[in-house]
This record gives C-alpha cells, sequence and structure tokens, in this order.
C-alpha cells in the first residue's frame, strides 16, 4: 500500500416525519430535520448498518441540542383540552368503519354492546369508570388531592387516597392503603353522606376509618387528612430557570423526535456521475437509510444536551404484524372417518403449504391469496403502503441538492446523471417515495416464468415443512427470514426502504455493469485498514440432502437420502467431514436432480472459508449484497454487511464485512449455474491446476543453507 489514506469528511442529513397520514402530505409541524449542512452543525455522530443477512438494517445518531430546537415545550393550555375532548367516558367518540355496514349492529369493542349506527361506530360511555376528567389548565390546578397521615404509627407514614367515579361523573368510592398494605375505607362504595362530610374536611383534621385486614378483621383508626390542590405542585417545584416563569407554558417538554417516526437519512456522496471522488463538502446527498425510530435518548454532559436516536429499517413494520401460520379448522362432518358423529376435531393447517417461497414473500408484503396443496385458497392482509408524499412515485435513488434545497429522484435503471424532466422534484417538506407498494417490493423468482427442466430441485417449492412453521404466530418479519435461509435466497429492505428477495450477486458482471464500478472496487488510497482470514470450520467435504416425504410416504421416509454430493479434492486436503441438510423446499423435480441442490451448497460452503473484513474511508455509495473488488488481495468478495461511522470533524468509514472470497477467474454459483452433468468448481485453483499450463518459475527454498 503505498498511497496514503484520503480523509473524507461529509455532511449528513435526517429527516424525521411524524404521523401516519396515509396518502397524505406532512402537515406542519410533522417534519424535523437536523443535518450538518453549512453553519448548521447539529449532528455529531451517525452510524448506520445495512445487511444482507437476514436481519435488520439499524441506525444510530447523536444530535447536538443546542436551541432547543428539538424539544416540544409544554402548553397545559392547549394539552388538557385536548386529553379532555378525547375521554372515551366524558363524550362518544365516532370512529369510521369501512367494514361496518348500514344498520348493522356494531359491537362497542369498549363496553361489548352493540349499537346500530349505519355506517360508523359509536362508543358508549363506561358506567363508574375513572376518565379524563379535567376540562382546562385552570380546573387541573383548582383539583384537590386528599392523603391521610397516620397517628398511631411509629413511622408517622403518609399515603394516598383513590378515588372513583359514577356514572353521573360524581365521586362514589375513596380508598386507601397503610403502611402494612391494609385496606382503609374513606368513603365506602355509595355513600353520599360520607362523601360530603369528606368534602367538609378541613385540612389537618383527624378523622376515624375503618381499616380491614387480610383476615377480613377490621377496626377504626385515626388519620389526619391533608389536602393538596395540584397549582401548589407547580408552585413549589418549577425551575422558573430552565422552564421560565410563565405560568401556562414549560420551555422544555417532551422531545420532538418519538418512536415510529419515519426517517430519512442523507450523506454527502463519495462519487460524483462519472466515477470520480468527490473532494469537496456540500456536494449532491445521496439518501443512505429509510426506516423508523425505536429509541429517544435525552442526555446532558459537560455543558452540551444530546438527543441520540436508534432505529431499523422498514421491516420493522413487519416486525409489527403477525400471521396465524397455523389456523384452527373446526371440521364437524360426521362422515369424515377420523371422528364420530356429533364429535368436533379441530384440524390445523399450514395455510403456506403448498405454496413457494416467492408467494409466501408476496403475500407477507404485499398480501393477497394464494392456492396452496388441495387447491386451498388462503388469504393474507397486506402491511399498508404508508405513502411520504403526493409526488410521483419514485422506484430507483434519490439526491438531495443543497444548493437548491430539493430533493432529485435519480434515474431507476442504473444510469448516470439525474432523471429526465418527467420526474418532479421534492421540496423537504415532501417525503420520498412509497413503503410495501408494487413500486417498492422486488420478488426475483427465476422459476416463474423460464423452462428451467434440469434446476426443478431448486424451484423453492413448498409441499410439506412442518417442522419448520409450527408457530401459531409469527411475525412476517420472521417467516420472511426464515424463508430466504431455507431456500439461500436474501431478504432486506435497502437504504431506500425497498424490499427484496433475491439470490445472492456473487458474479463479476454485477461490478462489470454497475452504472459506477469504482463504487464496488476497493482501491490502495480508500483502505484504512484489513484483516482477512481463511478457515475451515465449515468446510466440509460431502453433503445430503434429505426433504419432508410426499403425501401417503411412510414416515421413515424422512431419513431417506433424496441428493448427495461429494468433492474428492476436499477430502483429499480435509478429510471426509459429512454434512446432513434437511430442506423442505426440495420437493419439485425427479430425485436425481436433488444433488444440484447439494453441489451448489457445497460449493457456496467451500469458498465460505474466505472471510475478512475492509475498513475504508467513508463510501456511502456502497451497498451490502454485491460483490467488491479488493486489488491489493487480488480477490473478490460477497459484501454481507455495510456500517457506516460518522463522527463530526474526527473521521467517516465505512467497514465492509466481507464472505465468499474468490479469484476473478473462478466461479461461485449464484444460483441455476450447474446442471446435472457440471463438475464443481473449487476456489483452490492454483492448488488444483491441470498440469497443462506453463511450467512456473521454481521457488527458491528459504531454508537452504546458501
Amino acid at each position: 500500500m503505498s498511497e496514503p489514506v484520503v480523509h473524507f469528511y461529509p455532511d449528513a442529513m435526517a429527516i424525521f416525519v411524524k404521523g401516519f397520514r396515509i396518502q397524505d402530505i406532512p402537515q406542519e409541524g410533522d417534519i424535523l430535520v437536523a443535518s450538518n449542512l453549512l453553519d448548521t452543525k447539529e449532528i455529531s455522530e451517525l452510524s448506520i448498518m445495512l445487511t444482507v443477512k437476514n436481519n435488520p438494517g439499524t441506525f444510530n445518531i447523536t444530535i447536538i441540542d443546542t436551541d432547543n430546537k428539538f424539544i416540544l415545550p409544554d402548553t397545559p393550555v392547549d394539552e388538557i383540552p385536548g386529553l379532555y375532548k378525547r375521554s372515551v367516558v366524558d363524550k362518544p367518540q365516532i370512529f369510521a368503519s369501512a367494514v361496518a355496514k348500514p344498520n348493522a349492529p356494531i359491537p362497542d369493542i369498549i363496553t361489548g354492546t352493540t349499537k346500530s349506527s349505519g355506517s360508523v361506530l359509536v362508543r358508549q360511555p363506561l358506567a363508574g369508570a375513572n376518565y379524563y376528567e379535567f376540562k382546562n389548565y385552570d380546573v387541573w390546578q383548582e383539583f384537590q388531592y386528599g392523603s391521610l397521615q397516620a397517628t398511631k404509627s411509629a413511622t408517622k407514614y403518609t399515603t394516598p387516597i383513590h378515588y372513583r367515579r359514577g356514572p353521573d361523573k360524581s365521586i362514589v368510592e375513596r380508598w386507601a392503603f397503610d403502611a402494612a398494605g391494609n385496606f382503609i375505607a374513606v368513603v365506602p362504595t355509595g355513600d353520599s353522606k360520607a362523601e360530603l362530610a369528606f368534602q367538609n374536611y378541613q385540612n389537618g383534621q383527624a378523622v376515624s376509618f375503618l381499616v380491614t385486614y387480610p383476615d377480613g378483621s377490621s377496626e377504626h383508626h385515626q388519620f389526619i387528612v391533608r389536602k393538596h390542590f395540584n397549582k401548589d405542585f407547580i408552585t413549589k417545584y418549577r425551575d422558573a430557570n430552565e422552564q421560565g416563569s410563565f405560568p401556562e407554558a414549560f420551555r422544555h417538554g417532551r422531545c420532538k423526535i418519538s418512536p415510529m417516526d419515519r426517517v430519512v437519512i442523507f450523506m454527502t456522496k463519495r462519487f460524483d456521475d462519472n466515477g470520480n471522488v468527490i473532494q469537496s463538502t456540500n456536494s449532491t446527498m445521496m439518501r443512505v437509510f429509510t426506516g423508523f425510530v425505536n429509541t429517544v435518548q435525552q442526555a446532558y454532559s459537560s455543558g452540551k444536551h444530546t438527543i441520540t436516536v436508534t432505529g431499523e429499517d422498514v421491516t420493522k413494520l413487519m416486525r409489527m404484524s403477525v400471521v396465524n401460520v397455523n389456523p384452527a379448522l373446526i371440521s364437524d362432518n360426521p362422515t369424515n372417518p377420523v371422528q364420530t358423529s356429533g364429535e368436533n376435531v379441530t384440524v390445523w393447517n399450514n395455510i403456506f403449504d403448498g405454496l413457494n417461497a416467492p408467494q409466501i414473500i408476496r403475500l407477507l408484503t404485499l398480501g393477497g391469496a394464494a392456492v396452496g396443496t388441495g387447491g386451498q385458497m388462503n388469504h393474507i392482509s397486506a402491511i399498508d403502503s404508508y405513502t411520504f408524499s403526493h409526488e410521483p412515485s419514485v422506484t430507483g435513488d434519490t439526491e438531495y441538492d443543497p444548493d437548491s434545497g430539493v430533493i432529485v429522484p435519480t434515474r431507476s435503471s442504473g444510469g448516470k446523471g439525474k432523471s429526465n424532466s418527467s420526474h418532479r422534484t421534492f421540496s423537504l417538506r415532501k417525503m420520498l417515495g412509497t413503503l410495501f407498494s408494487r413500486s417498492s417490493v422486488h420478488i426475483i423468482d427465476p422459476f416463474q416464468y423460464a423452462k428451467l427442466t434440469a434446476f426443478r430441485s431448486q424451484a423453492l417449492g413448498m409441499n410439506g415443512g412442518w417442522q419448520f412453521y409450527q408457530a401459531d404466530f409469527k411475525t412476517r418479519r420472521e417467516l420472511a427470514f426464515k424463508v430466504a435461509d431455507d431456500t439461500h435466497f436474501v431478504f432486506y429492505a435497502d437504504r431506500n426502504g425497498h424490499i427484496w428477495f433475491h439470490p445472492p450477486r456473487f458474479d463479476n458482471a454485477w461490478i462489470l455493469g454497475a452504472a459506477n464500478p469504482n463504487i464496488y472496487v476497493i482501491d490502495n488510497a480508500s483502505i484504512v485498514s484489513y484483516g482477512f482470514i481463511e478457515d475451515d470450520s465449515q468446510v466440509y467435504s460431502s453433503i445430503y440432502v434429505t426433504t419432508d416425504p410426499d403425501v401417503g410416504e411412510e414416515s421413515a421416509a424422512d431419513f431417506i437420502v433424496r441428493g448427495a454430493y461429494q468433492d474428492v479434492g476436499t477430502v483429499m486436503k480435509y478429510g471426509q467431514r459429512i454434512m446432513m441438510v434437511h430442506n423442505p423446499y426440495l420437493k419439485l423435480g425427479d430425485k436425481q436432480t436433488y444433488g444440484l441442490f447439494a453441489k451448489s451448497l457445497l460449493q457456496r460452503m467451500l469458498a465460505g472459508k474466505y472471510q475478512g473484513q475492509i475498513t475504508i474511508t467513508g463510501r456511502p455509495d456502497i451497498a451490502p449484497g454485491y460483490p467488491v473488488y479488493v486489488p491489493i488481495r487480488n480477490m473478490i468478495y460477497y459484501v454481507e454487511t455495510v456500517e457506516h461511522s460518522f463522527t463530526f470533524g474526527s473521521n467517516f468509514t465505512t467497514t465492509l464485512n466481507l464472505a465468499y472470497g474468490r479469484k476473478p477467474w473462478e466461479l461461485l454459483p449464484e444460483t441455476l449455474q450447474f446442471s446435472a452433468n457440471d463438475e464443481i468448481y473449487l476456489t483452490d485453483g492454483a492448488r488444483l491446476g491441470s498440469g497443462k499450463a506453463s511450467k512456473p518459475a521454481k521457488t527458491p527454498d528459504i531454508l537452504k543453507t546458501p
């Protein structure tokens, strides 16, 4: 490595969007921007992890909040009426119901009762329950809470008084618990005289109340009644220096950023459209992450207020929704041979049985219907399509131009430069793209249209696989990652928020055919550090493949080997290492083709012994799931994970976790690159030379004495 590392200090920008206004333009205050553009220096640290290892991508950003920009002031004058207005008990709420039919009884999800109300759902008041009772800030300030102070106890403890209101909103019961947890009946249920008496008690007055013990016995004890105004709380404990002296507002409230906010992060591009390295800042920025906020942490240290935000990519929506994999079917057919007359038998059915992997991924993301084994139609609802703006759908990338202050769509075809005029630009107040729509979910199925007879064993079909999906409920993301594992495909969300399911990309063609190949060439000048290893812990010489038995086959068929492959060269070097593989997807084609699956898997495992990690100057342009070429080693590696680490004023680096190393001329099959008569390709070409090449120069013996 003769060339020095060129440091790169980019700009960064994070856009946070609140709410889920489907098909709606974000409203005033819904968008918050943190950046390092021009004189603004708000982002101190930023790390992003993107991966295709069947795990979600994540981000972590630390923002310096010097002017309270990211803190929402507390305004109880406005907040309290809003809370009161939305109180379920105080005022019936009307909600639109897409499934309600006119004049049909509608179940009330709160009371359990029904009410015919046309096409809307009306929530009825509950009988005798607490609710938000303060109409405005003045009412809240003047409300009195009560507490009891013991007179005979050695500890002189004080305990708060709890209360419950009745249907007419009056308080019908008050109670407390003493220091030992015994029940104190301050006002018995429905005793209006006792309640009136309590209202007339003076602050500090001693009163006798009935105390009930766990064994049911009871006796009266003397307590001193204490009464407290809410306004006393504010008067005594308000921090006038930090919160200001204005009684109806507080400077510091909650953080404006909160969990489930959408987030889009931009960073300065490392390469321009001509493939040249960009040295200056304030250049065009590219989107490096799209996702949702998980946690928000506020901190203060060394005179600085900081906000640390973490989150994950858009597959978080798949983590929040579940699918009932094996729903129960109640069968009451008396002619069923497995049950007697009058008996109901619960039959469990795997809703994915008979579907191939791409079909399962489609159902988990876009929803719809699919026909499974036995012609059974299974339906799965879609994840809602959350739209970031009313602008035209953008299926490709987007860039931000700091000079014009607009977000510009780039060509989705992989061409260089900005898109043509048919795409309009986006302002910062109109967000980006769509999630979980037909334009943002990309499912690759090489068997859907091509007649690939010799490869039917790899057709990603599932006609069994019970043991893989026996849990009643699983999250959509859980299922999608499992399907990807079983098929040796990858499932992930890219930096633009698009969902992908496709075979791994190993070929040199992905570099040669890229719009900018320089992105995937790790030149010497960019390398900060690296480490490469060759590890044989996962090397096997023989693969034996089994799958689930077909209908009608005996259970013992589970142990019948459907296909196998052995590599003689590996046996000679590493010895006999046998691996058994059970995969429910290998259900199509004749059994002789199962060896193709074993052959492809064995080759990938052999290539997996070449691994590495390399840290380079920040390169947000690079994406996981593609090969990179490392000239200093003359090796091509598959990028499994990309991690960006940015510290303002210090450094910006990108760390690549690499696997499946090989020489440029060695073949590592993606899929469909083996047929029945192929010989396996090893990644040890130098060791396995054919002997027909020209004789190499003699290697000097460094142990021999001259």
